[in-house]
């Protein structure tokens, strides 16, 4: 997170989950950053709880998602609905996922 400030952009989290935390993040490159997961008791093997992401007013080339706890990267399915860019079926868990909205550059 070396170089990454908060930053205060819209996101809107549909999901059956009443409990799904989030922190919004840029970076010195312009890639914004969101941070999600389910607040609550932590379990063995969470199954996690099904969200659409919705980023108004913003398109991207790329969206990857970090599991941080097990490290594991991989690029996001998304697309730009009336200028929102759209997220279905992210499964949010009981630990920080991290979502990467960069405009794909090199």
């Amino acid at each position: 997170m070396a170089g990454v400030e908060p930053a205060d952009f819209p996101v809107e989290i549909q999901s059956g989950a009443e409990n799904i935390v989030s922190y919004t993040f840029s970076t010195l490159e312009g890639d914004r950053i969101l941070g999600l997961w389910t607040n609550g008791v932590a379990v063995e093997l969470d199954p996690g709880v099904e969200a659409t992401i919705t980023v108004p007013d913003f398109e991207a080339g790329e969206v990857v998602a970090v599991d941080l706890l097990h490290n594991l990267e991989q690029e996001l399915v998304f697309e730009i609905v009336d200028g929102d860019l759209v997220i279905e079926n992210l499964l949010v868990r009981d630990y920080p996922l991290a979502l990467i909205f960069s405009d794909g550059s090199p």
